[in-house]
């Protein structure tokens, strides 16, 4: 039920009405692509904050032996505009993520083994934004985050838990529709 309310939150924060203010004024709404892939929004709430919900989602099967996989993820990430000069702005920016996951394997004498699993994670970036015109833009930030995972009991194998931590880079692009 909460992922639900996530991507209600990210949908209606993509839905909002595009002005025709600069990148820098309140209320300007974008769309992002970024690599790690993901794809959302970028909406300007004032001119030293922005909000920006993404989402994104993958999925594997293999044979002979039958198995599948697919993974959902949705984030938010809050960006502090700290300085500007020229066309660049440099941001602080934290974030929160939800991640869930369920595979599917053939198992012995014909039993399927299933898992479900669910991470959140928190991580911090120091990042810099480029808008050479009022249509496009690009990003680029680094930085560090930690996650808990937990991983739902099946047939064969325990329910576990753990936690990770590590750097977290990223980069994209920025599309102003309707400017």
């Amino acid at each position: 039920m909460r992922i639900a309310r996530i991507v209600w939150l990210t949908a209606c924060c993509g839905l909002a009405a595009v002005t025709g203010a600069s990148a820098q004024e309140r209320g300007r709404v974008g769309i992002t692509m970024g690599y790690p892939a993901s794809v959302g929004v970028l909406w300007h709430v004032t001119d030293g904050m922005a909000i920006r919900p993404d989402f994104r989602i993958s999925g594997s099967s293999s044979e002979p032996i039958e198995s599948s996989s697919w993974t959902f993820a949705t984030g938010v990430s809050a960006l502090f505009y700290m300085r500007a000069a020229d066309n660049v702005r440099t941001y602080v920016a934290p974030r929160f993520e939800y991640q869930r996951g369920s595979s599917t394997a053939e198992g012995f004498a014909g039993q399927d083994v299933s898992r479900t699993s669910h991470a959140l994670g928190v991580s911090g970036s120091f990042g810099a934004e480029y808008a050479p015109n009022r249509k496009f833009g690009v990003f680029g930030e680094i930085g560090f985050s930690y996650s808990r995972l937990k991983t739902d009991a099946s047939l064969f194998t325990p329910e576990t838990t753990g936690h990770g931590w590590g750097t977290r880079a990223g980069v994209g692009v920025i599309f102003y529709p309707g400017s």
